[in-house]
């Protein structure tokens, strides 16, 4: 769905640049940059898929493909930030509701910037060894 969506805004934004509105290059740079996006996040996915699916798979293992996804989903939230030119476009142009697209694309590019940090916090904790020792959650040691 994602890829359906930067690939329909891409279209949206030539077509609103051959109409001459101001803003579309904006829209068409941020969905262009948001395939690169995909693009990680699909690659990501994949290796997270080999790593869980192997016979000896460990945390650390899944490190380095969550940083993929999280390295695709700052790509994402960057192609989201540069879309938000059309819709600062359109509300100077007095366009109706353009308030509310300004506001629903700033909230899809805090939503991809959350998950990046999410996921980026999640695979630098995949590297880290499991803690061992009795110190470390027994409750009956305490």
């Amino acid at each position: 769905m994602l890829l359906v969506e930067t690939i329909t805004a891409i279209g949206i934004g030539t077509t609103y640049e051959s109409a001459h509105v101001g803003g579309a290059a904006w829209l068409t740079a941020g969905s262009a940059v948001s395939l690169v996006g995909i693009g990680l996040l699909g690659v990501g996915v994949v290796r997270i898929i080999v790593a869980l699916r192997s016979h000896s798979w460990s945390r650390a293992m899944l490190s380095v493909p969550l940083l993929v996804v999280a390295g695709g989903a700052v790509v994402l939230t960057v192609g989201d930030l540069l879309g938000l030119g059309l819709n600062i476009a359109f509300i100077n142009s007095s366009s109706p509701g353009a308030t509310w697209q300004l506001v629903g694309a700033i909230f899809d590019a805090l939503f991809f910037g959350g998950l990046a940090g999410t996921l980026a916090w999640v695979g630098s904790l995949a590297r880290r060894p499991d803690p061992t020792g009795t110190d470390v959650g027994d409750a009956i040691g305490a």
